[in-house]
Order: structure tokens, then C-alpha cells, then sequence
């Protein structure tokens, strides 16, 4: 798999993002753009699950906490 896809799914009322592929320069930018939004939608706990990530650049640690 080349890339990042970021699916989204409710468990227990916590909006789960999964993380599968890349999360490199590229992906942060793509993760970053995705959580701002569900964040400005009103979403205020998420949980990561990085179970499908096969690479984690620093830009995509960066991403997690800005």
C-alpha cells in the first residue's frame, strides 16, 4: 500500500479514526486537515488506532500533537 487512508467509525461514543498506511509527510498533512475538521465539528475525543500504519515519520508525531 502506497499512502494514507483515514477511515472513521463510533465505538461507545469516541470517534475512532483508523490510520492505515503511511503517515509521512504527506499523510500528516492529510491527518492534520482531517482531525481540525471533525475538532471544528465539534468532536472532542478521538482515539487513534495506528493497527494499519506501516510507516510514522516524526512530521506524522508532529501531526498528533499540534
Amino acid at each position: 500500500m502506497r499512502g494514507m487512508n483515514i477511515r472513521e467509525r463510533v465505538e461507545n461514543g469516541i470517534l475512532v479514526l483508523e490510520v492505515e498506511g503511511r503517515l509521512d509527510h504527506e499523510g500528516a498533512e492529510i491527518f492534520r486537515q482531517e482531525a481540525s475538521r471533525l475538532i471544528a465539528a465539534g468532536h472532542r475525543c478521538l482515539l487513534v488506532d495506528f493497527g494499519g500504519t506501516t510507516f510514522l515519520a516524526s512530521m506524522g508525531i508532529r501531526a498528533l500533537i499540534l
